[in-house]
């Protein structure tokens, strides 16, 4: 499949050259005009590492081989993804009003940049869309894949693309101190009732008591009454559940390595589906929504420096 996207690109990575080529062999193929990147230092703490993050800026530099407006930013220092994931989408969006957002272990389809081209101009979007999903998350609706794709509550930052205004507003509750949606508002945003809204409460005492950007991304599209956009098929594959992943993971993890597939605007129904199902199946097969998920992140919330340890734990499991 052949594909020139249309929107400007972010690449944000690490200290994985692996992880970076994959997703690099797409970028490749879609060329965008308006490429940014931004490299995280290395840990002082990790013997070699300053290496690699300098092997990996070699790598990306070498693969910008098509005629494009080209914009690197490396830090000096190891800010950790929950500073420099955010930090990295403010220097993009103070220079695009819509771009397209890929971490290193994120490989997208092809297909994923058509999507968010279309979305960007499709007419008859609902107006509170603020976050286009890259996965489904291995959602397969009874109806098949042939609509324009899902509106749900839940953005995911595996692959996503934005618009300038919406992450400003967005932006506002990963630097606040504290969550401040009730247990009602909670209540009205999740499909499972009493313990998906439990889940979440806890979730937003743990993001904000840990340094976690993406549940807090969720805290306040809530907040602000929005809505994510998520594709009939999945087109982003995350793949960060190696040995090499900054937080850990589990290769038992069904959530990682979903295949990616391909989707043309010209063969997709122009409706889109309200949540219901879909939101269903992300609280469940997405987020594990469970008692002793709760209970655990309860328990981290209370106690913040047991998320380092459980993921010590779960990372040599593995």
């Amino acid at each position: 499949m052949s594909y020139q996207t249309k929107s400007p690109v972010l690449l944000i990575a690490f200290n994985s050259k692996e992880r970076v080529a994959k997703v690099l062999d797409v970028i490749k193929v879609v060329r965008p005009s308006d490429l940014f990147v931004a490299v995280d230092g290395a840990r002082d703490s990790v013997e070699g590492e300053s290496q690699v993050c300098a092997e990996v800026m070699s790598l990306i530099e070498a693969a910008v081989d098509w005629p494009c407006s080209f914009h690197l930013r490396a830090s000096k220092l190891n800010k950790g993804s929950h500073t420099h994931i955010p930090e990295a989408v403010d220097w993009f969006f103070e220079n695009v009003s819509f771009g397209i957002v890929l971490e290193d272990d994120c490989v997208p389809s092809i297909s994923f940049f058509e999507y968010c081209d279309s979305v960007c101009t499709a007419s008859g979007i609902n107006n509170s869309v603020m976050w286009i999903n890259g996965t489904n998350c291995g959602y397969r609706s009874e109806n098949g894949s042939s609509a324009f794709g899902y509106y749900t509550k839940y953005p995911i930052s595996w692959g996503w693309a934005s618009w300038r205004d919406c992450w400003a507003e967005l932006r506002k509750d990963i630097s606040a101190r504290s969550p401040s949606l009730s247990m009602r508002q909670i209540s009205s945003n999740v499909q499972g009732g009493i313990m998906a809204t439990l889940f979440w409460a806890a979730s937003f005492r743990y993001c904000y008591a840990v340094r976690n950007w993406d549940f807090r991304v969720t805290h306040a599209l809530w907040r602000l009454g929005g809505m994510a956009l998520s594709p009939p098929i999945n087109l982003v594959s995350n793949i960060g559940n190696d040995a090499q992943a900054y937080h850990g993971g589990s290769r038992l993890d069904g959530r990682f390595n979903i295949p990616s597939r391909e989707w043309h605007a010209r063969d997709a129904l122009p409706e889109i589906a309200c949540p219901g199902a879909f939101d269903t199946f992300i609280e469940d097969s997405f987020y594990k929504v469970a008692l002793v998920r709760i209970v655990k992140l309860a328990f981290i919330a209370r106690f913040p420096f047991l998320r380092r340890v459980y993921r010590a734990l779960s990372s040599k499991a593995s």
